[in-house]
Order: structure tokens, then C-alpha cells, then sequence
């Protein structure tokens, strides 16, 4: 029986045929009212086109994406360097084009054309809509961010459109929505793209184009080989061969953002590898302990070959046991949290200062030290201990467990041989002595013993914001150092995992030095047979909480969210309906004096509370544990969203309290896809220097070339690709590693009343918290220059600064920037410094003259291409000037008000930041459309940099345009123009210091 043709197909889509061409009624309303679901045969839609008939998808009521029904096409624009010879002669046009017709601005000149495909089946989510049209765009080089499920195309009168007998296959499509699905994720709110996963799968049989155009399959490239990607129309060889941990090959494409496996190919997230290696390495060597180096024949242990060395010792107690003496070396301690390991630690090494003071010779009986020579005592002070911890709040406090000295209590250089201090401070470590013994040398920095508290929170913490980029890799090579000349390095964790065994292992060893250092590992397997209670509603979880607080009980509640732990915090104090006493610790309240006593003695101080707020600035290293484990708090809530966190840093939050009487939580469901391979996750750190510049040269193509084997970026990957594994599944892995923890897990389903107390609870305190912001900048004391100053050293050298005084600071520069005292319409305009980053901007483009040499070179060249990875503000307002000068609507470091633009005068502005698109994107962070008639919408992006907008100005007919259609014009609007420039002018007009007098 034959096949039915396409070209009888009905395609269920909506048309609007009030809509011509691009709005010739000059009727607003028509973008989204008129549209009349219809069904329409490949011609009939033709012939809808050809009248001039705008179409979309299927619609429930106006048009917009939360009113997608269905629709029964695809459809792409293209604006650019496409010809429609070329478009047709593409496999996938010859294959699946349905509609071809040229736009009313096509001409011979400049091909604008779009192209219609009919679908096999009803694409019925906007999910799959957008995924499959981001998909589409890519194949032809289209504007990928057009992805909006509800778009609508403008028709073209008397285009004559082509119609073929061709169609997208069921298979086709299923590519299509499957490689869109998972796209243009963030890692976090506030960082860029992160390159994903795509459900699409490479074939190994397929065909693969080469850099230099050759062919080949693509199971028989070489890994790092550059190619064609063969998901988007690829003419710069935009991808590379990767190879995944478990060493199979895909595809990472810059352009798509995105990697592509074989079906076979699984992502790597299983957070017991290290614990599974572990067991692998026992049991192999206690078959083979006689048979040569195990190491060669282990599966899968001959990527980790420090494990291989190791020993390891098992215990399953309630408290950890290490033994009575500590071997050189690297020492890796993993055990539960509540099991003792700082405590255990501090006996030995309390056990460890007696044994040295009762010996003359400073012999540490408890320490196996080896053999003593006059090379290790020029290397290191016998006795010397540093702990290294990453949290400020929490290492006075280690510091005292352990019987060592705070960084804290000294001023300048840190001179002591018994010392704690954070990660942040190594470069104040300069004391130096001479040995006079077998030869005289000075020696600085180098301590006999380094302990690493929470290993993987402190190696995390590397990668942190709070560290200055221009200090990061100082302190990393002192670090290396440190661990290099060290004899014994002890790294503690209850979750340690491969970042801290592969970082130390190779940062303990000396360069200049093959003999490997030995390893002992100490891993301590209690189970924990604890219930859990895990909520399918965040409202629902909060509402509990609010009846838990009015029922009397004593609760501590976590989040990853300071502002959820603000909102809590002010509704709950306002609904509470008698005295209820509450603490909360955030950054913001950290240095209060309320706040640092509950962090000096946490049992004590939770005893005086009803609530307790916290944020993870109470994370690792508090220990909340009542006499005689007494469950002296009732409830513990956890309330985690995704993009912040790992679910590590959850359970850390979560089990500072160690025996409490329940454990809530509400975790976000929300999935991502990020890649987590090495050479992708590596790959994105160099491109987008995320944390050290490793950029050397660029080849005769001009294309970036990295420094290799460098061991902070080696450290980077890891800590990175465990962080985007974490939150590929939040809830997934942490209800996993509660599993193997031994937790009891009971899912609590939604209960819609108590979902509704919890949703007034919140939005109440949304508005008191925003409230209460307002409240504390007014009432905080108004600081002088000096004092200023010395309270941002102190924010920049992350010493104490109580809540009180930031709210100084903060009103400070707030005030020191406007000009004027602090009122409610400051605070609110502002809006948490947004403005105030406007205003600079602005006022940089009013200084024409020291723009006008800062000129941004084609993309091509090698300067040029350095700024599509360091941002420069200099570089970044000369490039924002001229592409406002292109548009008409700024002309020698002043803005014109009364100049009227549209899409067509706008058309050299676009064709500039098309060029420019990466410099722009890089220096800018504004998506530059690859379309050049969506200036108007592109211009408001860029205006918005300077805190101004535009406004409709009337509109005209083009003549020129065969057919002629509504053109639209535009103006700055006034009144944001005149708001800042009054601000700016007010600031140039007064200064700081006579406004503060």
C-alpha cells in the first residue's frame, strides 16, 4: 500500500490573518490576540504565507508559551551568511524541507529566507518545542536563542513559496528534541552557560569532517582531534574529540555547548568510586601480596597509582581509633561525621607535646619518624605542626581542640611553630631560623606536620570568590610547597574522596624527587540507622516548622540560602505568638557577638534558644552534641535549592547537630546535564580563565593555546567536575549517600494546608526581611573616610566585621556614591548596587576622552581575541560606545534624546556586533542576536548597561521594501535619560567629603 504523500498531510498550527507581513494594521494587540487554531496542507500553508499571513503553534488562548497546545512544524529563520543555493544543498534541507520562502527584506544582496519543515508527529510540550527549534537553528547557523515555543513568523506577500515533497522523520525529530533538551543550563545563578550533556546520542559508525575537510568515522579519530561538529552547521571546525573518565570517546562542541557520547557512554557520577577502588586495592593484595606490583594489574586502580601504595586500615566504631603512632607521609583520615576525628587527633597529638617535653632531644616517641638525618632537620622545625583550615569563624575553635596557636591572635607576620590558619592567610606565613647543625641555612615557611581539616571543603575553597584572583596562585604555590617539604601530611574528611587522595598524593611529591612518598588511609564504616523524613513540598516543609515552633519544640533550621534563612527568620519572629527567642547566622551576622559565642561553645549556646538559623557560614567543624547524646533538639529542617551546593556541603549543614530527635528536609528536584568529563570541565576553565590565566600563545589560526601540566588547573578539574556531578542530581545524591550511611529514608508526600501556612509564612517574610534591609542601613552609624577604610581591609583580609558594621559600610558607600543622606527611595532605586554599576557605566561613556583610544580591534586579531576571555572595563566601555555611536543615539560622550531609529537604520549596529559577538558577549555579557533586523530589541540590552530604555516614536511605511510593510521607530526614553544624568551630574557637583561633613 503506498505511503500517503506529505504534501496531503494536515499540519495543526495557528494562523493570524489580521497579521500581515510584519504588522502592516500597526495593531499591538495582534502579536498576541486573532490567532485561529487551524489545520492546513503543506500548499494551503503556502498559500496562508504568500498572502502575507503570520503562523505559530497551536494555541489555548493568546499567544504566549504558557498557552502552547501543539504544533505540527518547525520553522527557521535565516538572516546571514546563507545563501539559498547553500541552504538547499545542505544534506538536512535536501532531505526534510517542507516550505522555502524569502522574507520582504530578501534581496539579491542579502538572502533572508525561512524555511519550513513538517513534523511526523504533534510536538505537544513547549519543552520539546523549544528544544527541537534551538536544535533546528543550529543546523543552518541560525539565532539559537529564538527558542521561544510560542514564536511567531511573519508571513511574506507575494514571496511565491517553494514547496518540496519532503518531511522530518519520527527519527529525525526524536535527534532534534533529544539534542535540545538538556541545553543552556548554569552551573549557578550567577555564572554563564555551562557546557552540558546532550540526550543526542554519536553514532561510532558516523561520519565525522575533519579540520582539514577529510572524512573519517568517527570510532577512529584520535582523541583531541579537531572537527566539524556534525549537530550544527560547522564551518570553523568548532569541536573536539574528549575522552570521558571511563576513557570512551565523544564529542565536545564549543559552539552547540554541549557533548556528545555514544549510546553506550554513561555519565560518570558515582560518588563510591573511591570507596570501591579502596575495597579493590584490599582484596587484591591480600591475594597477591607476593606477586610483584599489583599495581599493573588492578582494574581500574592503575589510574589512581598512589592507592596502589597504600596502606589501609578498616574499623567499623562508633569513635575512630587511629593508632598509637602515626606513620610518615600522607595520612588520609575518612570517617562519619560525630565519629571523633578531631577529637582522636587532638589526643595524639596532646600525647605527642608530652612526649616532647619529657624528652631532651625532642624525640616524639608517639610520631614513627625513620631514621633522623642532618638533611631533615635543615628541612623542617622537628615538632612543627600547621593546620590549615578554610573557615574563619570555626578555626579558633580547632585551633583550641587541637592545642595549637589561631593565626587570628597574631598581627603581621605568623611566627609560631604550633599554628592554625585558613587557607586564605598562607602568605603570612615568613617566620625564618637559622641551623647552625652540619651547615648553616635559612628556612621559611616549612613545618614537620600539615593537617587539613575537612580536606575537600579546604581544596574547594581554592576555587572560592572570596580568594583574590591576583592572590589565588601565590597561595596556591605555598601550599605545594608546605606539603613538599613536609614529613607527615594529615587530610581529614568525612567525605573524602578522590579530589583530596589525587591532590595530595600529588602535591606531596617533591619534583626533584622520584621516591614517592608512602599513603595510609584510615577509614572508619559506622552506619548510622537514623530516620530521615524528606518532603515532597518546600511550603509544606515550612509550614511543619512553623507548627513545631508554636508547639514549643526547640529546632535548628539549615539552608543554602540566605535569603530563604532571612525570610524564615522575620516571619517567624513576627507570627510567633509569645517571646520567641531566635538566633540567626549567616555572612551577614557571622562577626556578631551573639553569633561567634554560639560557634565557641555551640552546646551550650543552642540551650538558649528556640530557633536556630543558619546558613553555611555554619558549616564544617561545628559539633552541636549534648551530654550523654542527649537529643536536646527536637526537629532539624533543611530546606537546599540546586545551583548553590553540593549535596557534601548539605549533609554538613545538616549534621551539626548530632543526635536530634528528626531530621526535614526539602531538597529541590531540578536536574542538570552539565559535562563532567576532565577534558571538557578542563577545557571551559581555560577558555573562560575561571580561576588563573593558563593562556600561552594562539596557532596560525588564531586559536587560544594553554599551558599544560599545570597542577592548580589539575586540582580545578577535579574539585570542579565533582562540584557540576553533585548538582547534575542534588536530591538523587544525597538521598544515595544517605542510603549508604545507613539512614532509614521516609518520603512525605504534600499536605495542601499546611503547604499554605508554610507560603504566607514566606511571603511574609519576604516582605519584612526586605523591610528590615531598608530599617538597617538608615539606623547604622555614618562612618568617616578612615573608618571606612579600615573596615573594607578588614572585609578584604576576611577578619571580623560585625553585622552592625557592614551595615555601616554598606550605608557608606552608598551615600559616599550618591552624594546625598540615605532615604527609602535610595535604598529601593538602588537595588542592592545594580544601579550604582549603571551609573559608572554611564558616567564612563560621558568621558569621551579617555575612550577614544580604546579601540576594539576585528574579532580576528590577537588582542582582540584576548578580550573574548579577560574582561576589561576600559576595553569593554570603548566597545559599548562605538556600538552606540553605530546606532545613532550617543555622539562624543553625550546621549541624544530626540533621535529617532529604527530596525533598518540599526542594521550597521548589528552587522558590527555579529562581527564582534564573542568580544561582545565576553567583555559585555549581553547575547548578541544573529539577526540583523532585531536591532531595536538588541539596542535595549545594551541600553539597559547604562541604566536607559527606549520608547516607541511612531511608525512609517518603507517604500523601498518591495510590497512595503510598517516600520517602527524608536527614541530614548526621556525621563530614564534625565534620571541619570541628574545622578551623575549631582555626583560630579558634590563631593563625598563636604556631603559627609
Amino acid at each position: 500500500m503506498p505511503q500517503p504523500s506529505v504534501l496531503d498531510q494536515k499540519l495543526r498550527l495557528s494562523v493570524n490573518r489580521a497579521l500581515i507581513n510584519k504588522n502592516e494594521a500597526g495593531n499591538e494587540s495582534l502579536f498576541k490576540q486573532g490567532w485561529e487554531n487551524v489545520e492546513l496542507t503543506p500548499r494551503e500553508l503556502a498559500d496562508e504565507v504568500d498572502q502575507g499571513h503570520a503562523y505559530a503553534c497551536q494555541l489555548s488562548g493568546t499567544r504566549s508559551a504558557a498557552n502552547f497546545v501543539r504544533s505540527d512544524i518547525l520553522s527557521v529563520d535565516i538572516d546571514q551568511d546563507l545563501s539559498i543555493s547553500e541552504a538547499k544543498k545542505l544534506p538536512f534541507a535536501q532531505q526534510h524541507l517542507t516550505i522555502l520562502y524569502t522574507t520582504p527584506s530578501h534581496s539579491e544582496s542579502r538572502h533572508r529566507f525561512r524555511l519550513i519543515f513538517a513534523l511526523p508527529r504533534s510536538i505537544e510540550t513547549p519543552q520539546e518545542m523549544r528544544a527541537a527549534l534551538r536544535s533546528l537553528a543550529l543546523r543552518f547557523g541560525g539565532d539559537r536563542s529564538a527558542t521561544d515555543p510560542a514564536r511567531l513568523f511573519y508571513g511574506s506577500r507575494g514571496s511565491n513559496p517553494q514547496v518540496f515533497e519532503r518531511a522530518i522523520t519520527a527519527d529525525v525529530l526524536d535527534e532534534l528534541i533529544a539534542q535540545g533538551l538538556e541545553a543552556d543550563q548554569r552551573e549557578s545563578p550567577k555564572s554563564g552557560r555551562t557546557t552540558t550533556v546532550s540526550k543526542q546520542r554519536i553514532s561510532p559508525d558516523r561520519i565525522i569532517t575533519l579540520e582539514d575537510g577529510r572524512t573519517q568515522l568517527f570510532r577512529e579519530l584520535e582523541p583531541k582531534t579537531r572537527i566539524c561538529c556534525p549537530f550544527h552547521y560547522d564551518r570553523n571546525a568548532s569541536a573536539f574529540v574528549t575522552t570521558s573518565q571511563a576513557g570512551v570517546n565523544g564529542i565536545h562542541c564549543m559552539t552547540c555547548r554541549q557533548s556528545f557520547w555514544p549510546p553506550s557512554a554513561t555519565q560518570f557520577d558515582d560518588f563510591s568510586d573511591f570507596d570501591e577502588r579502596v575495597k579493590e586495592a584490599e582484596h587484591y593484595f591480600a591475594g597477591n601480596v607476593d606477586i610483584g606490583p599489583f599495581q599493573k594489574l588492578l582494574t581500574g586502580v592503575i589510574h589512581h597509582p598512589g592507592l596502589a601504595h597504600s596502606r589501609i586500615y578498616r574499623t567499623e566504631g562508633q569513635f575512630l581509633k587511629l593508632p598509637e603512632k602515626l606513620p610518615e607521609g600522607l595520612v588520609f583520615i575518612k570517617s562519619p561525621k560525630g565519629t571523633g576525628k578531631t577529637a582522636e587527633l587532638a589526643r595524639a597529638m596532646q600525647q605527642r607535646t608530652a612526649a616532647k617535653e619529657a624528652s631532651s632531644h625532642d624525640l616524639l616517641d608517639l610520631l614513627d619518624d625513620g631514621p633522623d638525618t642532618p638533611d631533615s632537620r635543615l628541612r623542617t622545625h622537628r615538632g612543627s605542626t600547621l593546620l590549615i583550615g578554610h573557615r574563619i569563624a570555626l578555626i579558633r575553635q580547632t585551633c583550641s581542640r587541637l592545642g595549637l596557636e589561631c593565626y587570628l591572635d597574631f598581627e603581621g607576620p605568623l611566627t609560631s611553630k604550633a599554628l592554625g590558619v585558613c587557607l586564605d592567610s598562607l602568605e603570612r606565613l615568613t617566620w625564618t631560623e637559622q641551623v647552625s647543625t652540619y651547615k648553616s641555612e635559612s628556612r621559611e615557611n616549612l613545618f614537620e606536620t600539615v593537617v587539613i581539616d575537612e580536606s575537600e571543603q579546604v581544596l574547594s575553597h581554592f576555587l572560592s570568590p572570596l580568594i583574590d584572583n591576583s592572590s589565588r596562585n601565590a597561595i596556591f604555590m605555598i601550599f605545594c610547597r608546605l606539603l613538599r617539604r613536609a614529613k607527615r601530611i594529615i587530610t581529614l574528611d568525612a567525605d573524602l574522596g578522590w579530589l583530596t587522595f589525587e591532590t595530595i598524593t600529588k602535591l606531596a611529591q617533591r619534583m626533584d624527587d622520584s621516591t614517592r612518598k608512602p599513603s595510609s588511609l584510615y577509614l572508619n564504616e559506622r552506619k548510622i540507622g537514623s530516620k530521615l523524613q524528606v518532603f515532597a513540598s518546600k511550603d509544606h516543609l515550612i509550614g511543619d516548622l512553623k507548627q513545631m515552633v508554636n508547639d514549643g519544640k526547640r529546632v535548628f533550621v539549615t539552608s543554602n540560602s540566605m535569603g530563604q534563612i532571612d525570610r524564615l527568620h522575620q516571619g517567624l519572629m513576627e507570627q510567633a505568638t509569645d517571646e520567641l527567642r531566635c538566633i540567626r547566622i549567616t555572612s551577614e551576622t557571622v562577626k556578631a557577638d551573639e553569633a561567634k559565642a554560639f560557634v565557641a561553645d555551640p552546646p551550650a549556646e543552642a540551650l538558649k534558644y528556640d530557633v536556630i538559623l543558619t546558613s553555611p557560614s555554619l558549616g564544617t567543624g561545628v559539633d552541636i552534641t549534648f551530654p550523654e547524646q542527649a537529643e536536646l533538639i527536637d526537629v532539624v529542617y533543611g530546606i537546599f535549592e540546586t545551583g548553590i551546593t553540593t549535596h557534601f556541603d548539605m549533609d554538613q549543614q545538616l549534621w551539626r547537630v548530632r543526635h536530634p530527635g528528626e531530621v526535614k528536609v526539602w531538597i529541590s528536584p531540578r536536574t542538570a546535564s552539565f559535562d563532567t568529563s576532565a577534558d571538557v570541565v578542563r577545557r571551559e576553565i581555560q577558555q573562560k580563565q575561571l580561576f588563573k590565566s593558563v593562556l600561552s600563545d594562539y596557532d596560525d589560526n588564531l586559536r587560544p593555546e594553554y599551558h599544560t601540566n599545570d597542577e592548580f588547573i589539575d586540582m580545578a578539574v577535579l574539585a570542579t567536575s565533582q562540584q557540576r556531578m553533585s548538582k547534575n542530581n542534588l536530591k538523587r545524591n544525597f538521598l544515595a549517600m544517605k542510603r549508604q550511611h545507613g539512614h532509614a529514608i521516609e518520603f512525605i508526600d504534600r499536605d495542601q494546608t499546611a503547604a499554605g501556612y508554610g507560603r504566607d509564612l514566606n511571603e511574609i517574610g519576604k516582605r519584612l526581611a526586605d523591610r528590615q534591609y531598608r530599617e538597617k542601613l538608615k539606623a547604622a552609624l555614618r562612618l568617616t573616610e578612615e573608618q571606612a577604610t579600615e573596615i573594607d581591609e578588614r572585609i578584604k583580609a576576611r577578619d571580623d566585621v560585625t553585622e552592625s558594621e557592614h551595615a555601616a559600610y554598606d550605608r557608606y558607600r552608598m551615600e559616599r556614591f550618591y552624594r546625598e543622606p540615605i532615604t527609602d527611595k535610595m535604598i529601593d532605586d538602588d537595588n542592592r548596587g545594580r544601579l550604582r554599576q549603571q551609573v559608572m557605566r554611564f558616567e564612563q561613556l560621558s568621558d569621551h576622552q579617555s575612550l577614544r583610544d580604546a579601540r576594539i580591534l576585528d574579532q580576528g586579531s590577537e588582542y582582540a581575541l584576548k578580550l573574548r576571555f579577560v574582561t576589561d572595563w576600559r576595553s569593554s566601555g570603548a566597545l559599548l560606545a562605538e556600538l552606540l555611536t553605530l546606532a545613532g543615539v550617543y555622539a562624543d560622550g553625550r546621549f541624544l534624546a530626540n533621535v529617532a531609529y529604527d530596525r533598518l537604520s540599526l542594521v550597521s549596529m548589528m552587522r558590527r556586533a555579529i562581527k564582534l559577538k564573542p568580544i561582545i558577549e565576553g567583555q559585555l555579557g549581553v547575547e548578541v542576536r544573529m539577526d540583523d533586523s532585531r536591532g531595536c530589541d538588541q539596542l535595549r540590552e545594551l541600553l539597559k548597561l547604562v541604566g536607559l530604555d527606549q520608547l516607541a516614536a511612531g511608525k512609517t511605511k518603507a517604500k523601498a521594501v518591495a510590497g512595503g510593510k510598517t516600520i517602527y521607530r524608536y527614541q530614548l526614553d526621556e525621563i530614564a535619560l534625565n534620571r541619570m544624568q541628574a545622578i551623575a551630574d549631582h555626583r560630579a557637583s558634590q563631593s563625598a567629603r563636604s556631603m559627609m561633613r
